[in-house]
């Protein structure tokens, strides 16, 4: 699987951004930190991979973790993917603005920010 097909498997994007705020992480910890079991990780990890969005470091010793990590061609699609996130944000606000009074908003600001950390503290004040 290559393109932005990769993207539309289920917890892709959010592995790809859960990297950008954490960096290099052991598959474990990259399955907890997204709510998902281990064997959904590793199927797209192996996607991510095939797509050369981020790469897998093997240990050599014991506890032979493996590790995690973007591409640099990874790095920049979760960074644009953060700079749509702002970009819906920003969006979703103009439109709330523009709505009814009393009306309130479809799109829960945490759905939109997660993942980017830099994100939430430019709009949540």
């Amino acid at each position: 699987m290559s393109g932005i097909d990769v993207l539309e498997n289920t917890h892709a994007i959010r592995i790809l951004l859960v990297l950008r705020d954490n960096g290099s992480m052991v598959k474990g910890d990259l399955a907890r930190a997204i709510a998902k079991g281990t064997a959904t990780v590793q199927s797209r990890v192996a996607d991510l991979v095939d797509s050369g969005l981020v790469t897998e470091t093997r240990e050599t010793t014991k506890p032979f973790r493996i590790y995690v990590e973007l591409t640099p061609k990874g790095r920049e699609i979760a960074d644009l993917l953060c700079e749509l996130e702002s970009l819906f944000r920003r969006r979703s606000t103009d439109l709330t603005d523009r709505r009814i009074p009393g009306a309130s908003s479809t799109v829960p600001s945490q759905t939109i920010t997660a993942g980017c950390p830099s994100i939430r503290r430019n709009h949540d004040g």
